[in-house]
């Protein structure tokens, strides 16, 4: 018997539905932030889009549109055309505080096979196929 009762798909709304479907854009940016190292980057700081992408040898423009999303989703904000991480990013996402949440590097890290999930569904094989020690030094770390 199917599962019901609030937050299950039976009693959400069709706008409730749809979020869900869209989450993935923000884990995206986050994880993509997060593999970037973007708040380590700006730390305590204010920085331009500029300077972000110079210190993380990225391309200026889709750095200037990942901290404009990163700010979208209240993670970072912006003023004057300066970012500067949010509160709970200066406290969780940046390397070295006590707080910092590692365990996100391994989210990003996931990613690659759930997105495959619709392949593994279908032919019932991983979605990952190679080996643990053929799948390289950074997936390792």
């Amino acid at each position: 018997m199917a599962e019901t009762g609030p937050g299950t798909p039976r009693d959400m709304s069709p706008a409730a539905i749809r979020d869900m479907a869209m989450a993935f854009q923000r884990s995206r940016v986050l994880l993509t932030a997060v593999e970037l190292r973007v708040f380590s980057a700006i730390a305590d700081g204010e920085m331009t889009s500029r300077e972000v992408a110079g210190r993380l040898h990225t391309h200026e423009r889709a750095t200037d549109r990942l901290l404009n999303a990163l700010c979208a989703m209240g993670l970072v904000e912006k003023a004057g055309g300066r970012f500067r991480n949010a509160p709970a990013s200066r406290r969780y996402l940046v390397e070295g505080r006590p707080e910092f949440i590692a365990g996100l590097g391994h989210t990003a890290s996931m990613w690659r096979s759930w997105s495959h999930l619709t392949e593994s569904v279908r032919e019932g094989r991983p979605a990952i196929r190679e080996a643990i020690n053929d799948r390289g030094d950074d997936w390792l770390a």
